[in-house]
Order: C-alpha cells, then sequence, then structure tokens
C-alpha cells in the first residue's frame, strides 16, 4: 500500500479454546479492516484472502475466511 493512503488491520480476538497443553483442532481469529481508499479496500480483501488461504493451505490445513465489507469511510 501507499503509505500516504492510510490503513491498518488489526486482530481483535484470537480463540483457540480454554484447555492448556493441546494444540486445538480449530482456532478463530477476527479483527479489522480500516482504509480511506475503496478501491484499496477491496484489493486489500482479496489479498487478505489470497495470503491467508496460501498460508493455511501450506500447513495442511483449511479455511473460512468471512470478510464483513461494511460501510465506506466518512
Amino acid at each position: 500500500n501507499n503509505p500516504f493512503n492510510p490503513s491498518v488491520l488489526s486482530i481483535t480476538s484470537f480463540n483457540g479454546g480454554n484447555t492448556t497443553n493441546v494444540i486445538p483442532n480449530e482456532v478463530k481469529l477476527m479483527g479489522t479492516f480500516r482504509a480511506m481508499d475503496e478501491t484499496w479496500r477491496f484489493k486489500a480483501h482479496e489479498l487478505i484472502r489470497t495470503i491467508s488461504q496460501n498460508l493455511v493451505t501450506s500447513m495442511g490445513g483449511e479455511l473460512d475466511l468471512h470478510i464483513d465489507v461494511g460501510y465506506p469511510c466518512v
């Protein structure tokens, strides 16, 4: 991204269960992505999808990704 085009990706929740010393079968991450430019916002959504899918697949996992598009910046 252009450094003069502000945007922020924040992972605000990471839940893998409540048991210690166990690798969970499923982990849920939640967060927000904010951008001032709509073209960049949708390109970033595609980058998030592509990078996430490639990373998870390379580790032998499965990905269920949902991105709420929400409203444009005001």
